[in-house]
């Protein structure tokens, strides 16, 4: 049998005990798990690249955070894939660490190091069945009668470490593991910077993705994402304290594996946007959540109120009381302070359709009530199948609109009239006064009706209202901290507590610990 010596990567794989301390910046804390990639997100593969290098590790009972069983330094890029092929290997005993492993990897042609998830094997050969890698089993028996040897099989369910040139570093069992950056706090992934660990795990040949952080560092990655850095520092500690606080309580996806996401559902998250200012805010509220009769109590915020933020119970039909509805304090300069977004019938009617809601063809959209904050409450849909009635929050969101603080007209086709002094009028046809056999009636737009032209003929009134305008102010769902607000009070120079204290109610800012 030819002996196989290892290159270079095998001499720039550090050895490591199998369990080392846990990294000192970690120790006592918990990390925030965000979800990256999961469900239908989940990747085919994995590329993940540092200049400070690579390690893996593995998170094992009892511990909090994992612990690392190989490493790669230097520049590095890994690919982790599912276990290509019907591969058959022949199985070593277990090793006492992976330096043993590494010293009998190299004994042989073709074998690679894996991991079972208690102990370093190695796995040698590439067999296209199960009878050549059993006549393997006997050889290397012979030959290695010192170690016990047996066959596996594939299993659909492993994964493999692998080098940028697709060399197999590891075989990985189908349970969680983790890679970070060797040197330095960022390890790359999907074009982005990342702090902490990112957990991975094979799942039917895709891999869920998940970002185990530090909470600190977590909100490294936060706040610049959610608020805009170059504002003042005193609203940046603003997000920071909020953005900390919904960390602590907004578990969302607990059922999944992660507590939060990292988009707009949660809270938008990466490193890609950290600075300087952002990350001081974070540094100098290090530790600080609000709380409502001494419990942290979650907390909402959104980017513009739109003149006055909404009490929740007329966006999600239930109180919270620490979040009352207040006017903004001061002019926001917001580009949100005035927006424009047209809908067109055929639009509205599918995203009512796609709701379960089947009117017909759309002639009307109106506000039936409006929240003592100003937002549409009820907003009704009439078709030419009948009606519905949308509450709350579900008009933004169904109908994509930036806030629930807007008004809405219709865009009916002009008719021409003769005025009586002979003049030809365009005239939006809503509204109008109009003879009938009943006497004097208004037209609505929901009316049909009939022209009489000069040459006596009759036609139908013209098609309904094609489009129709929402004309608003604000953006989001309005509960809580208006960050556009923040900004304004900021500037005119309060300090984060008096900003917190005036959006939420009898609330008290404390240090975690304390």
């Amino acid at each position: 049998m030819r002996h196989w010596k290892v290159g270079v990567l095998l001499l720039l794989l550090t050895a490591v005990a199998v369990w080392p301390q846990v990294p000192a910046h970690a120790q006592g804390t918990s990390p925030v798990r965000v979800g990256l990639y999961y469900n239908a997100s989940a990747l085919s593969q994995v590329t993940v690249s540092s200049t400070g290098g690579l390690k893996l590790g593995w998170l094992t009972s009892g511990e909090t955070w994992p612990v690392e069983l190989l490493t790669q330094t230097g520049q590095a890029t890994w690919l982790v894939r599912p276990e290509t092929g019907g591969r058959y290997r022949v199985a070593s005993g277990d090793l006492p660490d992976r330096a043993t492993a590494a010293d009998l990897q190299r004994c042989f042609e073709r074998a690679v190091l894996a991991w079972t998830g208690s102990s370093w094997q190695i796995w040698v050969g590439d067999a296209a069945d199960a009878a050549n890698a059993t006549a393997l089993q006997n050889e290397l028996a012979s030959q290695h009668p010192e170690q016990t040897w047996r066959v596996v099989g594939p299993d659909g369910k492993r994964s493999e470490l692998c080098t940028s040139s697709g060399q197999v570093l590891a075989v990985l069992p189908a349970s969680d593991f983790y890679l970070a950056a060797a040197e330095g706090p960022f390890i790359n992934f999907d074009n982005k910077p990342y702090r902490g660990w990112l957990e991975l795990r094979q799942q039917g040949g895709r891999f869920r993705v998940i970002n185990y952080v530090d909470l600190e560092d977590y909100l490294l990655g936060v706040v610049p994402r959610e608020m805009s850095p170059s504002q003042p520092l005193e609203a940046l500690k603003v997000q920071a304290i909020a953005s900390r606080t919904v960390a602590l309580t907004y578990r969302k996806h607990g059922s999944q594996g992660f507590d939060l996401c990292s988009q707009t559902c949660c809270q938008v998250y990466d490193h890609s946007r950290e600075t300087a200012n952002s990350n001081r805010a974070v540094q100098e509220t290090r530790g600080l959540v609000i709380t409502h009769q001494g419990q942290i109590k979650p907390v909402y915020y959104h980017a513009d109120a739109g003149g006055h933020t909404e009490n929740p119970v007329y966006v999600w039909g239930s109180s919270i009381p620490h979040m009352q509805s207040v006017p903004e304090p001061y002019p926001t300069n917001s580009p949100y302070e005035y927006w424009e977004e047209r809908l067109t019938a055929a639009e509205i009617k599918q995203i009512l359709a796609q709701m379960g809601h089947h009117v017909g063809d759309v002639l009307a959209v109106e506000p039936l009530a409006y929240t003592p904050a100003g937002r549409v409450e009820r907003l009704r849909i009439v078709g030419t199948m009948g009606s519905t009635i949308l509450e709350r929050e579900a008009i933004r969101l169904n109908l994509r609109l930036k806030s629930r603080v807007y008004t809405v007209k219709a865009d009916i086709p002009a008719v021409s009239v003769l005025a009586a002094n002979g003049q030809v009028l365009a005239v939006n046809p809503s509204g109008l006064q109009v003879a009938t056999a009943a006497g004097q009636q208004t037209l609505h737009r929901t009316d049909a009706y009939h022209l009489l032209g000069r040459n006596g003929q009759r036609r139908p009134s013209p098609a309904q209202a094609a489009s129709f305008l929402f004309v608003g102010s604000g953006y989001g769902h309005g509960v809580g901290i208006s960050q556009h607000g923040a900004y304004a009070m900021a500037r005119q120079g309060h300090t984060y507590d008096e900003i917190i204290k005036y959006y939420y109610r009898d609330v008290e800012i404390v240090k975690l610990g304390d």
